[in-house]
């Protein structure tokens, strides 16, 4: 299963039929699909890059078979270090195996960092949105992914555009060098919030991190047994 660290999930979207375990909101400390309503359109985007199904119509994800876990962390653009720290633990404590984050900042929060270690330790893989400040080194929390409790376990995303040169506003791999993959990032199409139906192209290091989210879960999901770590070195 893959967890969504995000704005939340339109759970009726066509894209979604059968793809959503529980979900999250961190805000409210409640758990299912309906208590993590996507008022903002991105965290709808990101699932669906990563498990839209395959059906009929509109896109596919990249794991298309995939299990969604919704964490909505974003009440509209706003949100604490406290708050999506919570909605890691709760992740973790769900057994994802995957942790996607579209989302970042330029501190290290100790305790985002306190949660990450957590979820690496428990055998975690956390995939990270590198930023899109066009910056020389990673954003937090991309950037613990250099740090050695880390283990290799944390991977910083950067976006390429369509013709596989690193985007402009992406932040660079700088120090995470070693950790650091790109993936498509510019005018991504993905399913939106404000129907049913409805679609929206992206960009951003955001949309980046899920095609190595679901990445990952394929890989996971093609041999079990893998750690979170084998399937990173995989993947790099």
């Amino acid at each position: 299963s893959v967890a969504v660290i995000d704005t939340g999930i339109r759970a009726d979207h066509r894209e979604f039929q059968g793809a959503l375990g529980t979900g999250f909101n961190a805000f409210t400390g409640l758990s299912g699909t309906n208590v993590v309503t996507d008022t903002n359109g991105h965290g709808t985007h990101v699932a669906s890059i990563i498990g839209a199904r395959v059906n009929s119509f509109g896109m596919a994800g990249v794991a298309s078979r995939s299990t969604i876990l919704p964490v909505q962390v974003f009440n509209g653009p706003s949100t604490s270090d406290a708050v999506v720290a919570r909605g890691i633990n709760w992740a973790t404590g769900r057994r994802a195996f995957v942790v996607n984050m579209s989302l970042g900042g330029p501190v290290a929060s100790p305790t985002m960092r306190q949660a990450m270690q957590a979820g690496v330790n428990a055998g975690q893989l956390c995939v990270v949105a590198a930023g899109n400040e066009g910056q020389a080194n990673p954003a937090w929390p991309a950037r613990f992914a250099t740090e050695s409790w880390a283990r290799g376990q944390i991977i910083a995303v950067g976006a390429v555009d369509a013709n596989n040169r690193i985007a402009s506003f992406s932040n660079r791999a700088g120090d995470a060098r070693n950790f650091f993959l790109v993936a498509p990032g510019t005018s991504i199409i993905g399913a939106y919030h404000t129907s049913q139906t409805a679609y929206v192209a992206m960009s951003g290091t955001s949309m980046a991190a899920p095609v190595v989210a679901g990445s990952a879960a394929v890989v996971k999901g093609a041999w079990p047994w893998l750690t979170a770590q084998q399937v990173a070195s995989i993947l790099f």
